[in-house]
Protein backbone atom coordinates (compact mmCIF):
# COMPACT_ATOMS: atom_id res chain seq x y z
CA UNK A 1 0.00 0.00 0.00
CA UNK A 2 1.41 3.30 -0.66
CA UNK A 3 0.59 6.87 0.61
CA UNK A 4 1.02 10.31 -1.55
CA UNK A 5 0.68 12.86 0.62
CA UNK A 6 0.53 16.42 -0.69
CA UNK A 7 1.31 19.40 1.11
CA UNK A 8 0.98 23.53 -0.28
CA UNK A 9 3.09 25.38 1.17
CA UNK A 10 2.14 28.64 0.09
CA UNK A 11 2.12 30.71 3.41
CA UNK A 12 5.67 30.14 3.53
CA UNK A 13 7.36 33.20 2.62
CA UNK A 14 9.86 32.73 -0.65
CA UNK A 15 13.14 33.63 1.41
CA UNK A 16 11.92 31.65 4.53
CA UNK A 17 12.01 28.22 5.98
CA UNK A 18 9.53 25.58 7.10
CA UNK A 19 11.48 25.24 10.21
CA UNK A 20 11.08 29.25 10.70
CA UNK A 21 7.43 29.56 10.08
CA UNK A 22 7.04 26.51 12.27
CA UNK A 23 8.82 28.07 15.07
CA UNK A 24 6.71 31.44 14.16
CA UNK A 25 3.57 29.17 14.42
CA UNK A 26 4.20 27.90 17.76
CA UNK A 27 5.50 31.14 19.22
CA UNK A 28 2.54 32.81 18.00
CA UNK A 29 0.05 30.44 19.12
CA UNK A 30 1.96 29.71 22.79
CA UNK A 31 1.82 33.81 23.23
CA UNK A 32 -2.28 33.70 22.38
CA UNK A 33 -2.47 31.21 25.47
CA UNK A 34 -0.80 32.89 27.60
CA UNK A 35 -2.58 35.70 26.74
CA UNK A 36 -5.86 34.35 26.72
CA UNK A 37 -5.03 33.00 30.59
CA UNK A 38 -4.00 36.36 31.42
CA UNK A 39 -6.59 38.14 30.64
CA UNK A 40 -9.04 35.64 32.00
CA UNK A 41 -6.96 35.83 35.31
CA UNK A 42 -6.91 39.25 35.55
CA UNK A 43 -10.57 39.41 34.62
CA UNK A 44 -11.60 36.91 37.72
CA UNK A 45 -8.94 39.05 39.91
CA UNK A 46 -11.10 42.45 39.07
CA UNK A 47 -14.52 40.93 38.99
CA UNK A 48 -13.41 39.34 42.53
CA UNK A 49 -12.43 43.12 43.87
CA UNK A 50 -14.83 44.89 42.02
CA UNK A 51 -17.49 42.53 43.61
CA UNK A 52 -16.08 42.90 47.23
CA UNK A 53 -16.05 46.20 47.00
CA UNK A 54 -19.99 46.43 46.01
CA UNK A 55 -20.95 44.47 48.49
CA UNK A 56 -19.09 46.71 50.69
CA UNK A 57 -20.88 49.47 49.69
CA UNK A 58 -24.13 47.83 49.56
CA UNK A 59 -23.88 46.47 53.51
CA UNK A 60 -22.56 49.96 54.47
CA UNK A 61 -26.00 52.13 52.66
CA UNK A 62 -28.01 48.93 54.25
CA UNK A 63 -26.81 49.63 57.94
CA UNK A 64 -26.87 53.14 57.13
CA UNK A 65 -30.43 53.48 55.84
CA UNK A 66 -31.50 50.73 58.82
CA UNK A 67 -29.78 52.62 61.31
CA UNK A 68 -31.54 56.10 60.34
CA UNK A 69 -34.91 54.46 60.32
CA UNK A 70 -34.15 52.85 63.53
CA UNK A 71 -33.39 56.24 64.89
CA UNK A 72 -36.07 58.34 63.38
CA UNK A 73 -38.66 59.85 65.88
CA UNK A 74 -42.45 58.32 64.96
CA UNK A 75 -45.75 60.00 66.76
CA UNK A 76 -47.85 57.76 68.23
CA UNK A 77 -51.80 59.22 68.19
CA UNK A 78 -54.82 57.37 69.13
CA UNK A 79 -58.27 57.23 67.47
CA UNK A 80 -58.19 61.34 67.17
CA UNK A 81 -55.40 62.07 65.68
CA UNK A 82 -53.97 63.43 69.62
CA UNK A 83 -50.19 62.89 69.92
CA UNK A 84 -50.03 59.97 73.27
CA UNK A 85 -46.21 59.81 72.95
CA UNK A 86 -42.96 60.64 70.68
CA UNK A 87 -40.65 57.77 70.50
CA UNK A 88 -37.93 56.35 68.45
CA UNK A 89 -38.30 53.53 66.42
CA UNK A 90 -35.39 51.30 67.98
CA UNK A 91 -37.64 52.10 71.38
CA UNK A 92 -40.71 51.54 69.85
CA UNK A 93 -39.99 47.95 68.47
CA UNK A 94 -38.09 47.08 71.89
CA UNK A 95 -41.47 47.90 73.54
CA UNK A 96 -43.47 46.05 71.28
CA UNK A 97 -41.09 43.21 71.36
CA UNK A 98 -41.31 43.07 75.85
CA UNK A 99 -45.31 42.91 75.57
CA UNK A 100 -45.32 40.47 73.21
CA UNK A 101 -42.68 38.27 74.76
CA UNK A 102 -44.83 39.26 77.89
CA UNK A 103 -48.18 38.20 76.97
CA UNK A 104 -50.12 35.68 78.59
CA UNK A 105 -50.59 32.93 76.62
CA UNK A 106 -52.61 29.14 76.73
CA UNK A 107 -51.14 25.76 75.90
CA UNK A 108 -50.59 26.33 71.95
CA UNK A 109 -48.71 29.46 72.49
CA UNK A 110 -51.61 31.75 71.35
CA UNK A 111 -52.60 34.61 73.23
CA UNK A 112 -55.44 33.99 75.97
CA UNK A 113 -57.21 34.92 79.04
CA UNK A 114 -58.38 31.76 79.83
CA UNK A 115 -56.61 29.13 80.21
CA UNK A 116 -53.06 30.84 80.76
CA UNK A 117 -50.54 28.93 80.98
CA UNK A 118 -47.74 31.37 81.27
CA UNK A 119 -46.13 34.59 79.50
CA UNK A 120 -44.99 33.65 75.76
CA UNK A 121 -41.17 33.83 76.86
CA UNK A 122 -42.05 30.84 79.52
CA UNK A 123 -44.00 28.72 76.76
CA UNK A 124 -41.23 29.06 74.16
CA UNK A 125 -38.44 28.31 76.54
CA UNK A 126 -40.95 25.01 78.09
CA UNK A 127 -41.51 24.50 74.15
CA UNK A 128 -37.82 24.20 73.35
CA UNK A 129 -37.38 22.29 76.65
CA UNK A 130 -40.27 19.78 75.66
CA UNK A 131 -39.01 18.78 72.04
CA UNK A 132 -35.23 18.71 73.21
CA UNK A 133 -36.45 15.76 75.93
CA UNK A 134 -38.79 14.19 73.59
CA UNK A 135 -36.34 13.94 70.68
CA UNK A 136 -33.66 12.45 73.34
CA UNK A 137 -36.16 9.83 74.76
CA UNK A 138 -37.37 8.83 71.29
CA UNK A 139 -33.62 7.26 70.74
CA UNK A 140 -32.69 6.14 74.15
CA UNK A 141 -36.17 3.92 74.21
CA UNK A 142 -34.58 3.14 70.48
CA UNK A 143 -31.47 2.16 72.07
CA UNK A 144 -33.08 0.12 74.23
CA UNK A 145 -35.39 -2.02 72.31
CA UNK A 146 -32.36 -2.35 69.32
CA UNK A 147 -30.48 -4.08 72.45
CA UNK A 148 -33.65 -6.14 74.04
CA UNK A 149 -34.32 -7.60 70.49
CA UNK A 150 -30.60 -8.42 70.23
CA UNK A 151 -30.54 -10.31 73.98
CA UNK A 152 -33.79 -11.73 73.01
CA UNK A 153 -32.88 -13.24 69.71
CA UNK A 154 -29.26 -14.24 71.22
CA UNK A 155 -31.05 -15.83 74.05
CA UNK A 156 -33.64 -17.67 71.40
CA UNK A 157 -31.02 -18.81 69.49
CA UNK A 158 -29.55 -20.76 72.21
CA UNK A 159 -32.17 -22.38 73.57
CA UNK A 160 -33.52 -23.70 70.46
CA UNK A 161 -30.09 -25.22 69.60
CA UNK A 162 -30.43 -26.65 72.84
CA UNK A 163 -33.66 -27.62 72.39
CA UNK A 164 -32.73 -29.13 69.04
CA UNK A 165 -29.90 -31.20 70.56
CA UNK A 166 -32.07 -33.14 73.15
CA UNK A 167 -34.61 -33.76 70.73
CA UNK A 168 -32.62 -35.27 68.13
CA UNK A 169 -30.59 -37.12 70.44
CA UNK A 170 -27.71 -35.75 69.42
CA UNK A 171 -25.21 -35.81 73.61
CA UNK A 172 -26.85 -39.50 73.18
CA UNK A 173 -24.98 -39.86 69.83
CA UNK A 174 -21.93 -37.98 71.04
CA UNK A 175 -21.46 -39.72 73.97
CA UNK A 176 -21.57 -43.35 72.16
CA UNK A 177 -18.97 -42.01 69.87
CA UNK A 178 -16.49 -41.14 72.72
CA UNK A 179 -17.45 -44.94 73.55
CA UNK A 180 -16.76 -46.65 70.56
CA UNK A 181 -13.24 -44.17 70.58
CA UNK A 182 -11.92 -45.23 73.74
CA UNK A 183 -13.03 -49.35 72.89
Amino acid sequence: MKFNVEIELDWVEPDGSIDEEVRKEIINGISRKINTKSQEEIVKQVEKKISDEVESIISNQVNKVVKDFLNKGVKITDSYGDVKKEIVIKDLLKEKFDKFMVQKVDSKGQESTYHVVGTRFEWIVDDRIKRYCDKKTEKMVADVEDRIKEIFTDELEVKIKDKIVKQIGLEDLISKSKQITKD
